[in-house]
């Protein structure tokens, strides 16, 4: 396992053969970039890659909580919310969700988010390739039914009324619309 493999580029890694890779990093960071990438694949792959994925973690979980640090470890859970079944996408949203929760506070009361989760930079993108306030929700849009999205949404609206919300206090500190980001994500059909 050779930890510096992380930080391959996507286009350096063989994703259509990762069962034949050796690197443990490779294989883990190819199977990442597919369930982040779903869409550009036939259903049957990502089913038959996540399989894969979860083998390989459960088989490696003692080398992977010691050499991985806490960024790459959240990406693999993100892999649950993603790819897997409702009790995976539940436990694994829940913890994604308070560690954006925690760096969108951090950057409101000034301080620097932790490193070792992400480039600080990127929480104030406006795409679903980091992890934003937008990939937040386009994750929460995917677990919701007709019959959780309408009671989601209005308390969505109901928070964003509310000035002290955290969101709102974000989008007074930057230049995005974070309100109208959020909303959209909502309108969204979950399988675009």
């Amino acid at each position: 396992m050779n930890i510096e493999n992380l930080e391959l580029l996507a286009d350096q890694i063989d994703l259509l053969n990762l069962y034949n890779e050796d690197d443990l990093c490779i294989r883990i960071k190819g199977h990442i970039i597919i369930c982040r990438r779903k869409n550009e694949y036939d259903e049957d792959f990502i089913n038959e890659q996540f399989v894969q994925f979860k083998t390989i973690i459960n088989d490696n979980i003692e080398s992977i909580i010691k050499n991985f640090n806490s960024r790459w470890l959240l990406s693999i859970l993100e892999c649950y919310i993603d790819c897997g079944n409702y009790q995976e996408r539940a436990g694994a949203l829940a913890i994604s969700s308070i560690i954006v929760w925690e760096r969108c506070k951090l950057l409101i009361d000034g301080n620097k988010p932790f490193s070792e989760w992400h480039d600080g930079l990127k929480i104030l993108s406006n795409t679903k390739n980091v992890d934003s306030h937008i990939n937040l929700f386009s994750r929460i849009n995917l677990s919701l039914t007709d019959d959780t999205r309408i009671l989601t949404l209005e308390i969505i609206k109901r928070l964003f009324q509310k000035d002290d919300f955290t969101l709102n206090q974000l989008e007074a500190l930057i230049d995005r619309k974070i309100k109208e980001d959020v909303l959209e994500e909502f309108n969204k059909d979950k399988n675009d």
